[in-house]
């Protein structure tokens, strides 16, 4: 239930007339936890005080998510409105839409400057001719190859990571930055002189909306900073596999690089093997010449598995 709350806290600060589908929504994903529950199981297990209650682990009294449709089948195509929707693979495919690329003002110079080359997209509903806006209550959609969750107003690509999903997505804003520049500006104000001006020219980084890794919990849709409470993930060195399709011949080759540092090059028909030892950090991998090196992209490497990441020519419908 707690989970579950805190899924949806987002919208208490809604004091419209929808606050009674929230609560439904609400209480209809705590029912949706216990319907794959295995009671026979629970029955023969020995009763908990309430003492013991706080620490239970209801995780393992059901499977919710584990055997998702999303998890078996190749997403398709359309706007998912709930969570449940997404689980099942079932979104609207009636509903015309198209992928729209934006470009995104954000908070802090470290952010925009990590962010640069990282493609932002949205649904609009509609065609490239004739569109509205970006239909309202999603909570994610699929261009029929990918799937984008909707968090903090922006949608970012999942990837899959064994039985549940990660991505990422724009780090908070930095409380500490704005409480020192608070200090900051309150001391430059008390203290006169040449101390008082140096304080203020002081240096402090704002790290508000830098790439962060979240998780996907499968059970309730709540959202939160990976790992976390992903404890079942394997600590591990990931690897990564970039190639290049045959198709590609002709093409001038591209310089790979992650994290600004290049890692090789590749031609057409070659694939390059990149290992990831920092567990949970995002990766950014980038195509190109840089600094000028586009496009770029940031991902949760896998470590249960191997990655493997398929470069699109120029030419292709969505590179």
């Amino acid at each position: 239930m707690r989970g579950v709350g805190a899924h949806a806290s987002a919208y208490g600060y809604e004091t419209t007339g929808r606050h009674a589908g929230h609560l439904a929504q609400l209480l209809s994903q705590c029912l949706g936890q216990t319907t794959d529950a295995e009671w026979a199981t629970v029955a023969r297990q020995p009763a908990r005080t309430m003492a013991q209650l706080p620490a239970d682990a209801p995780a393992a009294l059901g499977t919710a998510g584990r055997g998702a449709a999303i998890l078996r089948e190749a997403p398709r195509r359309g706007l998912y409105y709930r969570f449940e929707h997404f689980l099942a693979n079932r979104p609207d495919t009636v509903s015309p839409f198209f992928v729209d690329t934006i470009r995104r003002r954000y908070k802090s110079a470290l952010a925009t400057a990590q962010w640069l080359r990282v493609a932002r997209v949205r649904p609009l509903a509609g065609s490239a001719a004739h569109h509205g806006g970006v239909p309202p209550d999603l909570w994610g959609f699929s261009d029929g190859r990918q799937v984008f969750v909707l968090h903090d107003k922006q949608f970012f690509p999942l990837m899959r990571q064994g039985s549940f999903f990660t991505f990422v997505g724009e780090a908070l804003d930095d409380q500490l930055y704005a409480a020192a520049q608070v200090q900051s500006q309150s001391k430059g104000m008390l203290i006169a002189g040449a101390v008082g001006a140096a304080l203020a020219q002081t240096y402090i980084p704002d790290h508000s909306a830098e790439p962060t890794a979240y998780g996907l919990d499968m059970r309730t849709g709540a959202i939160a900073p990976y790992p976390g409470a992903h404890t079942s993930v394997r600590t591990d060195t990931a690897y990564i596999y970039v190639y290049r399709p045959a198709q590609a011949a002709g093409a001038p080759p591209l310089k790979v690089y992650v994290d600004g540092h290049e890692m090789g090059t590749l031609g057409a028909g070659q694939y390059l093997e990149l290992p990831w030892a920092r567990f949970g950090k995002p990766l950014q991998l980038c195509l190109g010449s840089w600094p000028v090196a586009k496009p770029c992209q940031f991902v949760v490497p896998n470590t249960t598995r191997l990655n493997y990441l398929k470069v699109n020519e120029p030419a292709a419908p969505q590179p």
